[in-house]
């Protein structure tokens, strides 16, 4: 049995554990991949607690839009059809667009789109999400399953955390944080 304490800062002292390095530095950065109807939208979005106070910032987002004009409405293979074709890029564009590692001031937009031309994207030199959210449900299958496959992958090969959201919940989690 352990000896009690003899005083509140040899107990602090003894009792104090270790915390993670997720638990110091109290951010989070997250991929989001939607890929529910015929929306393809791709964001990087970080939240940090700041003085008490909540932050979230948001340093890519964009969306694309599949061309139902001929069908007077959502066409399900014309909707999967233009996730396959546009989330890849998407998803290119937003880890351009991720903050490097030794510095947390992004630059400015146009001088990441010109640098991108010019030579191709180190990894190592940016700072990875700590998850990846996808968007799982309620929506079309195919659909969906193209985003969930594409989470899976990045996760997978970045070694973070999958986050599968409802849509419902993830449009009201990101309007509250931003």
């Amino acid at each position: 049995m352990r000896p009690r304490p003899t005083s509140i800062r040899t107990a602090i002292h003894i009792r104090a554990p270790h915390q993670p390095q997720w638990i110091l530095r109290r951010l989070l950065m997250t991929l989001a991949i939607e890929t529910s109807c015929d929306d393809t939208s791709c964001a990087i979005l970080e939240k940090n607690v700041k003085d008490g106070k909540t932050i979230a910032r948001l340093y890519f987002h964009k969306k694309v839009t599949s061309n139902n004009a001929e069908y007077k409405g959502v066409h399900p293979l014309a909707s999967l059809r233009s996730h396959q074709e546009n989330l890849a890029h998407l998803v290119s564009e937003a880890i351009s667009h991720l903050p490097s590692r030794t510095s947390s001031i992004t630059r400015p937009e146009n001088v990441l789109q010109d640098e991108q031309h010019a030579r191709p994207l180190d990894i190592t030199q940016k700072r990875l999400p700590d998850f990846i959210s996808v968007t799982r449900g309620p929506g079309m299958r195919a659909n969906l399953f193209t985003g969930l496959d594409t989470a899976k992958g990045l996760a997978a090969a970045w070694q973070v955390l999958n986050a599968k959201l409802y849509s419902l919940l993830s449009t009201k989690c990101l309007c509250r944080n931003l």
